[in-house]
């Protein structure tokens, strides 16, 4: 967990229901496990929207993205306590404030509903996935 906290830039904490503080950061988060994924949910069409949107506000563009095509992963991180509750969602930082806004609540939404849970593989409860995007822009 410390070299965990040392590489994590924590640029924006906003809390939510239950407490869960949604943040953007870097570093390297590879030795943390995958989060358990059910399979079953997945972002909407209407979060690819709202980051559609977002770039053709023109505020920022994303890796993967081009004139005609949005080809995203953004890897996340989630905090679980010993009790499976989620306490921290973390997303890759992407130099576009809007878009992570949105992926983070996606990612929010999906744990929160049960979409990603802890294994029991790490003992101070961080657990990682990414959440992909494809879509023809209009």
């Amino acid at each position: 967990m410390n070299v965990l906290a040392m590489t994590l830039l924590l640029l924006a904490a906003t809390p939510t229901a239950n407490d869960v503080k949604v943040e953007v950061g870097t570093g390297d988060w590879s030795s943390v496990p995958y989060a358990r994924e059910t399979g079953k949910l997945m972002a909407g069409a209407e979060t690819v929207g709202r980051i559609e949107a977002a770039l053709e506000r023109g505020r920022c563009s994303l890796p993967g993205l081009s004139r005609r095509r949005l080809d995203l992963s953004v890897p996340f991180l989630l905090h679980f306590q010993g009790n499976g509750e989620l306490t921290r969602v973390v997303v890759r930082k992407l130099q576009c404030p809007e878009a992570e806004s949105v992926i983070a609540s996606a990612v929010l939404e999906l744990a929160k509903s049960g979409e990603y849970r802890p294994t029991g593989e790490n003992q101070t409860g961080w657990y990682r996935g990414e959440l992909s995007f494809e879509s023809q822009l209009r």
